[in-house]
């Protein structure tokens, strides 16, 4: 079985956590990539150690303030097929490897730019995720507290949202370059990243996010709606999460645990919808106490056996032993120069005709003479008269391709969100009553802006013809349903391949198709509180908290590139397939800074501290004598600096002594 990026020739240069991923996703599916490191301080990231990412590639050892080797360098460019540069735009500009003079040394290429804030932004902030996070208020508006004040983002979300934003631009633009024949510039900040992580927070003139008032232990709060997501402490001191957000889940849940006479019925279709008066309020206050009565194992089995969704919170890296995790294929096992092997996080996306791969880390190559590309690279393109090619793009790199949406609820649909807004036609399928997200109508509308919908009854005889036609027009079909659903719908992949053969498939369900979890419902936030990210984000000692970054974003971004993917193997091959993207597989993606050494979890980050300040002296916010600074020193020479700057001394050698009298100096 081939992979869907066989040939396509990739220049690295990157030094952060956003390159990295993104060329790591582009080996594992196939692409030649030649990794060449920065120079030291001009491309600042947050997490230094990559070993989790720098796999599959060959890394070339060169001097970009060198003419010669800089010559090397603009060599390997005019023959790559995508070049990733994560440099500010000036010093690319004064290291001769910015946007103009790549364009010029090849035309035909993707040149892809992280930057912080955009090619054509001049604010001086450092590219840097956890400065543009606190420049953009994510460490205050987005984000629970075990204190006042804004708090460090002890997850990574905003490095891990850009790379997927950098990865979709750039798969959506190589597949318009192979129907075409033209290059293009994708301008993907950490700014997008970001804001990809709103989408459910609109700022209207109704209220600035759907989210109630900023809680401080951690738990989110929906409001009176019968959407309950709360996290419980059990019996044996373990806590697990729960979810009402399924059609009848939370009467379920009320009768299970002896509340169903204390509670309102609801009234209507859309239970969410239905508010929870003030004495179903205060009755819902004892849900604490009741779950501290058993066992988090039992408690789950019969949350399970009733329908309701729910997972245990865990520590990062915990659930990379877990069942369905292993069944997945989602960790794998690689060489590692200090430990021998780890295990890591594998390739998260399931194609049928295109299998993705994990390599080993970077083989270092030293005889720059015998130096060469080894995949054959991207063939020319159509040569169509340019209105004809202009036309073809009219409405964005997708334009023409026509997506049916199946899916309920955020994660997936937001993926055909993402893809619509690249040019893609989506139609949404609803059922009569309407998506049940429409109960939250913020992120309703963040995950279907943009499509066009039909409402039927997919069950019903009479519908069964235009649902046929919706399907044999369909260039990628999508939805979400539990395992065996689809087949009673008559929309599962045979069927659907039957009617429209070389249609992409995609399937994105909450665990995987098969596995001891598979039929388990799904909804974010559990899978944040199961890989570890609300344990990463609450800081050492503290209870696990919501957090910036939530696995229905991830999922759809993630679900956007294997759908990209597998159009890209279509264009080249005539040949459509399945795409699985489950919501499990992107939650673990999004722990792949962890690994397993010897089975225990390992991270080359730091932990956030208790009072959820920061990773270090160097990476945390400093309460100042009005209001805070974010400070984040991307190099030791920075944390150098800092010392002189700040305590206008040289650094002693207690450390401790130096970094108290940092944070008395701040205030």
């Amino acid at each position: 079985m081939t992979s869907v990026l066989d040939g396509v020739r990739v220049l690295d240069v990157s030094a952060g956590m956003p390159g990295a991923i993104v060329t790591m996703l582009l080996a594992d599916y196939g692409a030649d990539v030649i990794h060449i490191d920065p120079p030291v301080g001009t491309a600042p990231g947050t997490y230094r150690s990559l070993r989790t990412w720098r796999r599959g590639r060959r890394r070339l050892a060169l001097d970009l303030r060198s003419p010669g080797d800089r010559a090397i360098v603009l060599t390997l460019a005019g023959d790559a097929d995508i070049i990733v540069i994560e440099l500010q735009p000036d010093i690319a500009d004064e290291l001769g490897l910015g946007v103009e003079a790549l364009t010029e040394a090849n035309p035909d290429a993707i040149i892809v730019a992280i930057t912080g804030f955009g090619l054509d932004d001049e604010r001086t902030t450092p590219p840097i995720d956890v400065l543009v996070a606190a420049e953009l208020g994510a460490m205050v508006a987005a984000t629970p507290a075990n204190r006042s004040g804004p708090v460090f983002l002890g997850h990574p979300a905003v490095a891990y949202s850009t790379a997927l934003v950098a990865s979709i631009g750039t798969l959506a633009a190589l597949r318009a370059r192979i129907k075409t024949g033209r290059g293009d510039v994708v301008d993907a900040s950490l700014l997008d990243g970001l804001l990809a992580q709103y989408t459910m927070n609109w700022w209207t003139e109704r209220n600035i996010s759907f989210l109630a008032d900023r809680r401080t232990d951690g738990q989110l709060d929906l409001g009176r709606t019968r959407m309950l997501v709360r996290r419980y402490t059990c019996a044996d001191g373990r806590m697990i999460q729960v979810h009402t957000g399924a059609p009848g889940a939370f009467g379920r849940l009320m009768t299970l645990v002896g509340l169903a006479d204390d509670v309102s019925k609801a009234d209507g279709p859309v239970e969410p919808a239905t508010p929870l008066t003030d004495d179903d309020q205060i009755a819902l206050e004892r849900l604490p106490e009741i779950f501290a009565t058993r066992s988090s194992a039992d408690w789950l089995a019969d949350i399970w056996a009733n329908e309701i969704a729910a997972l245990p919170v865990l520590a990062p890296g915990e659930a990379f032993h877990d069942g369905q995790v292993r069944h997945g294929g989602l960790i794998t096992t690689v060489p590692d120069p200090e430990f021998g092997s780890i295990e890591v996080v594998a390739p998260p996306l399931t194609l049928s005709q295109s299998a993705g791969r994990t390599s080993e880390p970077d083989r270092d190559v030293h005889d720059r003479s015998a130096f060469c590309w080894l995949a054959s690279g991207l063939p020319a393109g159509p040569t169509e008269p340019a209105d004809l090619l202009a036309t073809a793009l009219a409405d964005g790199p997708l334009t023409g391709i026509r997506i049916v949406e199946l899916s309920t609820f955020f994660a997936s649909p937001y993926a055909n969100r993402l893809l619509r807004d690249l040019g893609a036609e989506v139609i949404k399928v609803e059922a009569i009553a309407g998506d049940p997200m429409r109960s939250l109508p913020d992120p309703f509308e963040g995950a279907t802006h943009g499509k066009r919908a039909i409402a039927m009854d997919l069950k019903a005889s009479a519908t069964r013809p235009v649902v046929e036609a919706l399907l044999r027009g369909a260039d990628v079909v999508q939805h979400n349903f539990r395992p065996g659903a689809a087949e009673r719908l008559g929309i599962d992949s045979s069927t659907v391949r039957a009617l429209n053969s070389d249609v992409v498939y995609d399937y994105a369900p909450g665990y995987g198709s098969t596995g001891p979890k598979s039929r388990l419902q799904s909804f974010a936030p559990l899978h944040s509180g199961f890989v570890g990210i609300q344990v990463e984000a609450a800081g050492e000692g503290n209870v696990p908290t919501i957090t910036f970054g939530n696995e229905d974003y991830y999922n759809g971004q993630l679900n956007a590139v294997g759908t990209l993917l597998a159009l890209i193997h279509r264009q080249r091959t005539g040949v459509g397939q399945d795409v699985e993207c489950a919501q499990l597989s992107s939650s673990v993606f999004v722990t792949s800074h962890w690994y397993l050494v010897n089975g225990e979890p390992r991270t080359d980050g730091q932990p956030l501290d208790h009072e959820q300040y920061g990773w270090s002296p160097y990476q945390r916010i400093y309460q100042c004598l009005e209001g805070y600074v974010c400070v984040c020193c991307a190099s030791p020479e920075d944390e150098l600096a800092l010392r002189r700057a700040v305590l206008d001394s040289e650094p002693h050698d207690n450390e401790s002594h130096d970094n108290e009298r940092l944070e008395y100096e701040f205030f």
